[in-house]
């Protein structure tokens, strides 16, 4: 049994723990401190009003004692158990019944007759055509240097008109082949020139008039890399290389979350070998 009333808010703090006070003062937007009291949060609310005051009622229920509680779980442990023993006579009676024979819908044949020339030929042709040399070889994109499937790249040709916005100062440079060599650069688009295609979404954005996050005209630029440097030791490596790498430690927070790696990195003394 129930009763609906609308108390006052100040009322019903006079009978309300401090937390559930807290509660209602912070759904009817009253602001309160950190400290505040039941008596404060009394006096804050004697004339409060809003929406939430009209719409909301205060339920009284009757709260049963301890032993109307235990006696209304024995009884519903009593119905509990006289239900599972009629389900299990159940269960029994029907096992001990013969079963229905089964439909014509209901039957199915195994093992399962062998493949007709239509569908293995419909199988064949499905497989042959994703193993397709146009659906696996990749190529390299001139634009972000990347490597993408050929069914996602197109001919650079045909964006001529909008590699502008790719040209950029300082970022490449001609090999040189000694040090009385002037320091210069290509001129036009930083592109990859060895490459003769663009991928769908580097195309995209310079339809647009912009430049992708990873041109190589953001920086990325290497060039080709000199046959002197192709096959080095491990240890010339080490010796041109910028950064020498110590440890990497990788931690996974869960399994349903990103990955977090963080990797120790020390420059190398690149100046003092070159000098």
């Amino acid at each position: 049994m129930y009763v609906y009333t609308n108390i006052p808010i100040s009322s019903l703090f006079e009978v309300l723990p401090l937390a559930k006070a807290r509660a209602i003062a912070s759904t009817h937007k009253i602001s309160i401190g950190s400290r505040c009291s039941v008596a404060e949060l009394k006096l804050s609310t004697e004339n409060h009003s809003c929406l939430k005051c009209a719409s909301h009622l205060t339920i009284f229920s009757i709260k049963k004692s301890a032993a109307q509680m235990a006696n209304d779980r024995k009884t519903k442990s009593r119905k509990n158990n006289l239900k599972a023993k009629t389900e299990t006579k159940t269960e029994t009676k029907t096992e001990t019944t013969k079963q229905a024979p089964l439909s014509n819908s209901e039957f199915r044949e195994f093992p399962p007759a062998a493949l007709d020339a239509n569908l293995t030929h419909s199988i064949l042709s499905n497989a042959c055509k994703r193993m397709l040399p146009k659906n696996i070889e990749e190529a390299g994109c001139a634009v972000c240097g990347e490597l993408k499937p050929m069914r996602n790249l197109s001919r650079l040709k045909n964006i001529k008109n909008h590699l502008h916005v790719l040209t950029s100062s300082g970022v490449t440079r001609i090999e040189r082949k000694n040090d009385s060599t002037s320091v210069r650069e290509y001129q036009g688009p930083v592109l990859d020139y060895s490459c003769s295609r663009v991928c769908d979404n580097c195309r995209g954005i310079l339809r647009k008039g912009n430049v992708p996050r990873l041109a190589l005209a953001n920086g990325l630029w290497l060039g080709q890399v000199p046959e002197e440097l192709k096959s080095l030791r491990f240890v010339e490596k080490l010796l041109i290389a910028r950064v020498r790498h110590t440890c990497s430690y990788v931690k996974v927070a869960s399994g349903m979350r990103k990955m977090k790696a963080n990797i120790i990195a020390f420059e190398s003394p690149i100046p003092k070998i070159y000098n």
